[in-house]
C-alpha cells in the first residue's frame, strides 16, 4: 500500500458495504472466472441441483455477496446472475482456499487512482494475459468503478485488481498496488516531486554507474559505490519526479547484538535512490527470488504457493525441498527459514520460529497445506524403512523462568495423510 509523505491529505480506501442477503436481482458487482470449471447451484447448498457450469473467463453479475451457510463451516456463498439464470457459487473461506475467480463490488462513493508505476496496462480482463486496452502513464488519474475482493500476486506484488475508467473513457482492469487512491482527483500533486512510503524488495537487473542521494527535498546523482547487480535490497519508498520519472529508495543493513539481552545495533551498507528501470520490485521477497533466481518449475510453484500460506517472509535460498509419495498422492516437505531484514546479524537471537516446516499435498496439480510447525533451534525430515518423520527442536525464549540453553525435541510421524505428534523430549 502506498502512502504519500509529501501530502497532508490522508488517503482513504473506500469501504464497501457488503450485502448479506438481498431480495433484489439488481447487480452489486461483477465476477470473472479463472478456473477451468465453476459450478453454479440452484440454492446455497452443494447438494442442490446444478443450474450452470461456468467455463474459464466467464463473466457474470453478482446479486448477493457473502451469504454464509450456517451448517457448512467455512463456506461462503455468492448469488450470481448470468444472462437470465440465477444461482449460487461456493467459496471456501478456509486457509487452503483456491477460489478460482475474482469478484468485484461497485463502490458506494467516488474513488480515484493515481498511477505511480513507470507504466500501467489497462486490460480487458483482470489478469496479465488479457488483451491490453490502453497503456497508462505515470501520474495519470483513473476513476475506480469496482473494487476487487480477491488478493492475487502479480510479478511478486500482492494486491487486487480494480475495474476503472480512464480519461479516454476506456473501461478495463488495472492492478491496484500501482495506484495511489483518494476520494478526490484534486488531492493529487502534479507540479512537484512526491514520495510515497513503500515496503518491499528490489532486485538489481543492471549495475548503475550512478545512484542518487536526496538533499533538501531533491535527488542528486553521485558515483555508485553501494549497489551491485543481481542482488536484493529492501525498499523504503517510491519517489516520483514532477516530470514522471520513478525512483526507489533502497537500502541494506547489517546488525550485531552483544548478547540476548542487549539492543541490536544497525549499520546501513546501502542507502540511496535508484531508477525504476534498473530494478524488479516486489512487496514479498520469496516471489521475487523465484522470479529472478529459481529455474526449477516445481520449486517455483511451491515457493509461490508457500508465500501465500506463510505468516512470515521466508528465504527460498535457505530452503530444503523433499518429495515423497503415499498411495497415489505426492507430498512436498519444505524446511525453510525466516528472511531476515539484515544481511548479517552477528550474535543475534531470533525470538520467532526460525526453522519452519511445511508439508503440501499435491493432487490434480493443486497444492494443499497439511502441516505447519516451526522451532528456533533446528528442523529435519528423514525417511526410515519407508516411514517419514519430522523433528523440530526449540528452546525457551530469553524472557521467562526456563533457560534458553534448554533444547526440546518434537517428533512427528506421517500417518498416510498428515504428520502427527509421536514423541516429545
Amino acid at each position: 500500500m502506498l502512502v504519500l509523505t509529501r501530502l497532508k491529505t490522508k488517503f482513504i480506501f473506500s469501504a464497501v458495504s457488503l450485502a448479506i442477503i438481498s431480495c433484489s436481482s439488481f447487480p452489486i458487482g461483477t465476477g470473472y472466472t479463472s478456473g477451468q470449471k465453476t459450478i453454479v447451484y440452484s440454492m446455497p447448498d452443494n447438494k442442490s441441483p446444478i443450474v450452470l457450469e461456468l467455463k474459464r473467463d466467464s463473466n457474470f453479475d453478482i446479486i448477493t455477496y457473502n451469504f454464509l451457510k450456517n451448517n457448512q463451516k467455512g463456506k461462503l456463498w455468492h448469488k450470481i446472475k448470468l444472462n437470465n439464470t440465477i444461482g449460487y457459487i461456493e467459496e471456501d473461506a478456509g486457509e487452503n482456499t483456491n477460489f478460482q475467480m475474482q469478484l468485484f463490488l461497485t463502490l458506494n462513493e467516488p474513488v480515484y487512482g493515481f498511477v505511480v508505476a513507470s507504466s500501467l496496462v489497462l486490460r480487458k480482463q483482470p489478469n496479465t494475459t488479457s488483451a491490453a486496452i490502453e497503456k497508462l502513464a505515470t501520474k495519470e488519474i483513473v476513476e475506480i468503478l469496482e473494487e476487487g475482493r480477491n488478493q492475487v500476486t502479480v510479478n511478486g506484488k500482492t494486491g487486487s485488481w480494480a475495474k476503472v475508467k480512464t480519461k479516454n473513457n476506456n473501461i478495463g482492469f488495472v492492478f491496484t498496488p500501482y495506484l495511489m487512491l483518494n476520494k478526490s482527483p484534486d488531492n493529487f500533486v502534479f507540479g512537484e516531486d512526491i514520495e510515497a512510503d513503500e515496503k518491499g524488495w528490489a532486485y538489481i537487473t543492471t549495475s548503475p554507474n550512478i545512484i542518487y542521494q536526496k538533499k533538501k527535498g531533491k535527488l542528486y546523482s553521485v558515483d555508485n559505490n553501494q549497489v551491485r547487480e543481481n542482488e536484493f535490497y529492501l525498499i523504503k519508498s517510491r519517489y516520483i519526479t514532477k516530470d514522471g520519472k520513478v525512483f526507489f529508495y533502497i537500502y541494506k543493513q547489517t546488525a550485531s547484538q552483544a548478547d540476548w539481552y542487549s539492543d541490536i545495533e544497525v549499520e546501513y551498507t546501502t542507502d540511496c535512490y535508484i531508477p525504476a528501470s534498473q530494478v524488479i520490485v516486489s512487496n514479498r521477497y520469496a516471489p521475487l527470488y523465484s522470479q529472478t533466481k529459481e529455474t526449477d518449475k516445481t520449486k517455483r510453484k511451491l515457493i509461490e504457493f508457500l508465500d501465500q500460506q506463510a505468516k512470515y517472509e521466508f528465504d527460498p535460498e535457505k530452503s530444503y525441498f523433499y518429495t515423497f509419495r503415499s498411495k497415489k498422492d505426492k507430498f512436498h516437505v519444505i524446511i525453510t527459514s525466516i528472511k531476515s531484514e539484515y544481511d548479517e546479524c552477528r550474535g543475534c537471537f531470533d525470538s520467532e520460529d526460525y526453522n519452519l516446516v511445511y508439508v503440501f499435498q499435491e493432487k490434480d496439480n493443486q497444492f494443499k497445506k497439511v502441516f505447519d510447525k516451526g522451532g528456533n533451534r533446528s528442523a529435519s525430515f528423514v525417511e526410515e524403512d519407508k516411514k517419514f518423520f519430522i523433528t523440530i527442536a526449540t528452546s525457551p525464549l530469553p524472557e521467562g523462568d526456563e533457560s534458553p540453553s534448554i533444547i526440546k525435541y518434537s517428533t512427528y510421524k506421517f500417518d498416510g495423510s498428515n504428520f502427527e505428534l509421536e514423541l516429545e523430549e
